[in-house]
């Protein structure tokens, strides 16, 4: 279900342009069409974002999306999706207008074109010249009634919220146009056949022309089919970020990505490139896995590369000068109480640069931990690292070690033993038989949502952050999905000097981690805004996760 979520607020910020303005007029309820001339797009202008959802009661006709479509109609699913959409209903006046009670006739108007976009087929597009306004564009495909409630209830939500009313369209053309004085400027509705088109734009819309053109010409949104895709969308991270992000300026070298979503009969098969507009400052080495500190029971297994040039920037611009940060890095965690999570990479000097980090620790971290009565950090020299003492539960560490791989750094929640079971040999040809691999992670994915919900709600406790409530509807559909969520793997290789590819299978699409930030930002208060963790009031219901259940038997 959480793809959908996805799909949706990648159509969000479209609701979000929707800003005040002045005029007045009615909106139009003419059923003629007359096709507009084709435009030509602006040469410097670039298709920036492109986002196909066939539509949930598409997907629930496919016989290779039964499992995913069991979890989707679990009652807790129900609960979750009725409550984000119910947000989402509101955001604009929340976010837009600043209302606390934005629960108006306008949003309840609003609200059922979400489920719409839940449950019909759908397509965005987005298109932007440098340094000129953008343009938007989304076509659904609705019956004859529920696209005439698209054009009476939008126009309504509009309204709302500019003070202004759309007016017919020109051209005896079936929709309607608000113009107003703040970007953009231009919103414009129209229907053609079984499709409902809404655009915004500044000036005007020739991306909005072209669609209109490409459904009466092909009858669809796009003239490449999707075949049986679940999810396809091709993104230019940059370019969305610049559009929507005001004066903060992105990251460099963001890729532009692709994704097709699809399943396999019992997992959700996602796949893609990240193209980067720069080569990548880095190549591929051997990798060098500590199989004398992994091993044992393991519920999960993460393993990249490539890491040093970003830790590099890290150092520099916080001015920490550790000396050469490592270029690759494990982590893994066991079955077992409470949560068992480690980390350890490959690095030369670990002792003296284990040494240094704990110094910095200790006088940047253990004030804070003072004033909320949380222990401290402290140096062992039986350790040869540093120790979280007076912690409830665990015992972090961070220590450095020689092992017949050479010296890492290691680290993990509570003190380990040498493992008396090895890296299973599977797992390990999985990562050294691609020789282009970059990331790879593997997991048990349910087991490891209770880790992540037990770490994570003790990580807020300590550092006095609200947890998110165990009676949330995200955390009650975790806990009654998890068993149904079985193994995820995710890799991505290096397919070029700047390039990379990845392929993921899950039940779900997602990670664990991943499910319980997802489930922190859908629980928070100003939903899709933050995360609960850094937006909710302190004194909001919580209660610490009780640690995980051991289990005896190997994965």
């Amino acid at each position: 279900m959480f793809k959908v979520f996805k799909t949706f607020v990648a159509l969000f910020p479209l609701l979000g342009l929707l800003l005040a303005g002045c005029n007045k007029s009615m909106p139009g309820d003419s059923n003629s069409f007359q096709p507009p001339t084709a435009t030509v797009p602006n040469p410097k202008a670039a298709t920036v974002s492109r986002l196909h959802w066939p539509g949930k009661k598409w997907l629930a006709a496919q016989t290779n999306a039964t499992p995913f479509m069991g979890i989707w109609k679990l009652p807790e699913s129900a609960k979750l999706e009725t409550q984000t959409l119910d947000k989402l209903s509101t955001a604009p006046w929340r976010l837009l207008r600043g209302e606390t009670n934005a629960a108006n006739t306008a949003s309840k108007l609003l609200r059922p074109l979400l489920d719409d976009l839940v449950q019909e087929e759908s397509y965005v597009e987005l298109r932007h010249a440098i340094s000129q306004p953008a343009e938007t564009v989304l076509a659904i495909r609705l019956n004859g009634a529920r696209g005439a409630l698209w054009s009476t209830n939008l126009a309504a939500v509009l309204e709302s919220l500019t003070a202004i009313r759309p007016a017919p369209s020109a051209s005896g053309r079936s929709g309607w146009v608000l113009k107003k004085h703040h970007a953009p400027n231009l919103i414009e509705l129209a229907r053609v056949g079984e499709w409902t088109v809404v655009g915004s734009a500044q000036g005007t819309n020739t991306l909005f022309r072209d669609m209109l053109v490409r459904l009466q010409r092909d009858h669809a949104p796009s003239s490449a089919p999707s075949g049986n895709l679940w999810l396809e969308a091709d993104l230019d991270l940059a370019r969305v970020i610049e559009m929507f992000s005001g004066a903060w300026k992105p990251p460099q070298n963001l890729p532009r990505m692709t994704v097709k979503v699809t399943g396999d009969g019992g997992n959700v098969r996602a796949e893609g490139e990240l193209n980067f507009p720069k080569p990548l400052p880095f190549e591929i080495e051997p990798w060098n896995i500590p199989t004398n500190l992994a091993g044992g029971y393991l519920m999960g297994f993460t393993a990249i590369q490539g890491i040093r040039h970003s830790l590099s920037n890290f150092e520099s611009s916080h001015n920490l000068q550790f000396g050469v940060p490592p270029n690759q890095a494990y982590m893994w965690s066991l079955f077992g109480l409470p949560a068992q999570a480690y980390f350890a990479a490959p690095l030369a000097d670990a002792s003296n640069q284990v040494h240094q980090l704990a110094g910095r620790l200790m006088e940047f971290v253990n004030p804070s931990l003072a004033a909320s009565d949380n222990g401290k950090i402290g140096w062992v020299d039986e350790l040869n690292g540093a120790s979280w003492q007076g912690m409830p539960w665990l015992s972090p560490f961070i220590r450095a070690v020689r092992t017949n791989n050479g010296d890492f750094v290691f680290g993990g929640t509570l003190p380990v033993m040498a493992p008396t079971d090895p890296v299973s040999p599977e797992l390990l040809k999985s990562i050294l038989s691609r020789t282009n691999l970059v990331y790879y992670d593997w997991e048990i994915t349910g087991p490891r949502i209770e880790t992540w919900m037990f770490v994570g709600q003790l990580m807020r406790m300590v550092f006095g952050k609200p947890q998110v409530p165990l009676d949330s509807a995200s955390i009650a559909w975790l806990l009654m999905a998890k068993d149904k969520l079985g193994n995820g793997s995710t890799l991505v290789t290096k397919t070029g000097p700047a390039t990379l590819s990845y392929v993921r299978k899950s039940a779900v699409g997602f990670t664990s981690i991943e499910l319980h930030l997802l489930a922190d930002w859908l629980e928070s208060p100003q939903f899709p805004r933050g995360l609960h963790t850094f937006l909710a009031s302190t004194n909001a219901p919580s209660g610490v996760a009780a640690p995980p259940a051991a289990a005896p038997a190997k994965p």
